[in-house]
């Protein structure tokens, strides 16, 4: 992945299918310092997941709103496994969980981000 400014993240990527809908799960292949903002922020090693909205003509993904993550588990800490890191909520839910709890909030008003478009590099 290569951001505006021309610095750079290699990941590790494998696309999940969870019940039907699909995601892009993301892990860190190196860590350097030197790279780009999205890939220091997974530093910690952990996996990301992305759900894939489209593939063509553009691939367009979105991924959960941190915030809205925070709000629902401070009103339900029981909602799925997690723990606080810094400043940062980690989902750490068995992948059989976390794929239920995706689906579950999939159409949740603001949990995800409106969509993002990953433009191919020529």
């Amino acid at each position: 992945m290569t951001e505006e400014d021309g610095r750079k993240g290699v990941f590790v990527a494998h696309l999940v299918d969870v019940q039907g809908r699909l995601f892009l799960d993301l892990y860190p292949k190196e860590s350097d310092l030197g790279m780009s903002d999205i890939y220091k922020w997974h530093f910690l090693g952990f996996h990301s997941f992305l759900r894939v909205e489209q593939v063509q003509p553009i691939l367009q993904m979105t991924t959960l709103d941190p915030d809205w993550v925070e709000k629902l588990l401070k009103d339900h800490p029981e909602e799925i496994s997690h723990e606080k890191a810094e400043d940062r909520i980690l989902l750490t839910a068995k992948p059989k969980e976390l794929q239920a709890f995706l689906i579950r909030h999939e159409d949740t008003e603001d949990a995800f981000f409106e969509p993002c478009q990953m433009i191919p590099k020529e």
